[in-house]
């Protein structure tokens, strides 16, 4: 019914103390999804707050909020949810149920539309939703919900069930019970939804057929939805509308005689029982579903890594970048960024970095800031590289050593993607050539390409990626490493939103994509 690793010193140096953020184990599962959420504008920017910033931010014409429209779409994907049963909830199911009534206009299609270029294999379109909400709430001021991840995407359309506005109070109480909420959170979740957005006239022309008519008088996520319906000054057209047979809101609203709306107008009241109710709302999935503990940013990540063999074989290029959290610690407070490496024979080495250029090397996200610093040498191919540790050097002369919570930054030089000896054709006939350097001794078969590529599937504005596995060919012997690679036919589209693995036995050159490959000659 919504309508609209602990940093330790080293030698002589100051004691810098531990943090006690349980900070993830690179590289982990939701690297991608963690990209996503904290770098949103600067250096490597994933670009999701691009959409919402201005909180007013809208490309669909006057009248329109992106996000209030990406908070409604999440709760409609929500809102068919029976807790009793263990079905339904934020599980994409969404994407098959646009055609409904009770889904009725294009902002549900739109935030999909705008979600589909942060899907992935890595990242499910029910968690994308997720993160809507908890990016929309937060860039208009609202609190910060914690955001979790493991949700899985639905395959096909949900059974109906969406509270819609001429419902009365029994029905309309009805559905939020089966969500999981009782009356008095009924009440506070439609308040928290409707506190940003309004009613579209090209949608409910009855409500509102001078046009499209926000709840409240501002475009923020605060009170005001409560102190305007309270002090009777409301404009909310689901409450004073022009058609009285669809004043949800008003019916709602009035539910419990008023008593959650008048605790709703004490401004700490309503972002805490907003905070609660909406992430209850976002964690709502069906049963079997486990999800995360909540996402942190990493206080120090490699990103990128990758690389290269010579073509000689004599020499390795080892590429990428380091982020370094700047949340707390002024990034001027950083003279230099170092990598503490130790090769294949155990042999240990110093590599420099250099601060990004690009954004001035800095990035943000709703609440983190970073500093990232850039990765560029040349390593001889017969002892490589295994793993590396990360020393941050402040001005004060503290320095402070990263090593991946014990485990040390691994770096995959067993098997890796040959971006030169690799090509793609964006046009007619569609491939992907992958090329493989491998170290060590295999057999036919033991070389394999697990891809993954999307498809176009009816009724969705979202393709679903389907993944296979192929055995590559060896080629070729360089130095130390042979060569194997294997030609994937693909479709129009398929070539550039491909991602794969590289994997043979145990070893893994893992989530590679084609941006840097050449296209074929």
């Amino acid at each position: 019914m919504f309508i609209s690793s602990a940093a330790r010193a080293v030698g002589a140096c100051l004691v810098v103390a531990a943090t006690t953020i349980a900070v993830p184990t690179w590289p982990d599962k939701n690297d991608e999804f963690e990209q996503i959420m904290y770098v949103a504008t600067g250096y490597a920017k994933k670009g999701f707050l691009d959409f919402i910033n201005p909180c007013s931010f809208s490309d669909m014409g006057p009248g329109r909020i992106n996000a209030a429209e990406w908070i409604r779409t999440a709760y409609h994907d929500m809102a068919t949810a029976d807790v009793y049963a263990g079905t339904g909830g934020l599980d994409a199911s969404l994407l098959f149920e646009t055609d409904r009534s009770e889904n009725v206009g294009d902002a549900l299609n739109h935030t999909f539309g705008f979600l589909s270029g942060f899907h992935s294999p890595q990242v499910s379109v029910a968690d994308l939703l997720a993160l809507a909400v908890h990016a929309a709430v937060k860039m208009c001021k609202g609190p910060l919900l914690p955001m979790r991840t493991g949700r899985i995407d639905a395959i096909a359309a949900g059974p109906p069930g969406v509270p819609e506005p001429q419902e009365n109070i029994t029905s309309l109480a009805d559905k939020f019970v089966r969500q999981g909420f009782n009356t008095s959170e009924m009440i506070a979740l439609v308040a928290c939804g409707h506190t940003l957005g309004g009613v579209h006239v090209a949608n409910f022309p009855t409500i509102v057929p001078g046009g499209d008519t926000p709840f409240d008088s501002t475009i923020r996520f605060d009170n005001k939805i409560a102190t305007e319906y309270i002090y009777g000054n409301t404009s909310d057209p689901l409450v004073v509308g022009h058609d009285p047979t669809m004043n949800s809101d008003k019916v709602v609203f009035a539910a419990d005689g008023n008593v959650t709306m008048k605790a709703l107008t004490d401004p700490a009241v309503f972002e805490e029982r907003c905070a609660t109710l909406m992430t209850r709302m976002i964690e709502t999935v069906p049963a079997g579903v486990v999800l995360s503990e909540p996402i942190v940013p990493y206080e120090v990540k490699p990103d990128l890594i990758s690389l290269e063999l010579s073509n000689d074989g004599n020499n390795l290029t080892f590429t990428g970048y380091i982020r370094v959290r700047t949340t707390i610690r002024p990034a001027a407070q950083i003279q230099n960024v170092t990598l503490l490496y130790t090769d294949l024979n155990g042999t240990s080495g110093t590599i420099a970095t250099k601060k990004a250029t690009f954004a001035g090397g800095s990035s943000t996200g709703l609440v983190d800031n970073f500093m990232n610093y850039e990765i560029s040498t040349v390593i001889p191919a017969s002892t490589a590289i295994s793993s590396f540790n990360v020393a941050v050097t402040n001005t004060n002369g503290t320095v402070e050593i990263y090593d991946n919570n014990g485990v040390s930054f691994p770096v995959s030089s067993s098997i890796f993607l040959s971006n030169k000896r690799s090509c793609k054709r964006t046009n007619e006939p569609f491939s992907l050539t992958v090329a493989a350097a491998v170290r060590g001794n295999y057999t036919a078969g033991d070389v394999q390409l697990v891809y993954s590529v999307p498809f176009e599937r009816e009724g969705s504005v979202i393709p679903l990626y389907k993944t296979q596995t192929t055995t590559m060919t060896y080629n070729n012997t360089v130095g130390p490493y042979s060569i194997y690679s294997v030609t994937v036919p693909l479709i129009s589209g398929q070539v550039i939103q491909a991602t794969f693995d590289l994997v043979t036995g145990d070893k893994k050159d893992h989530f590679r994509n084609p941006v840097n490959i050449p296209e074929c000659k």
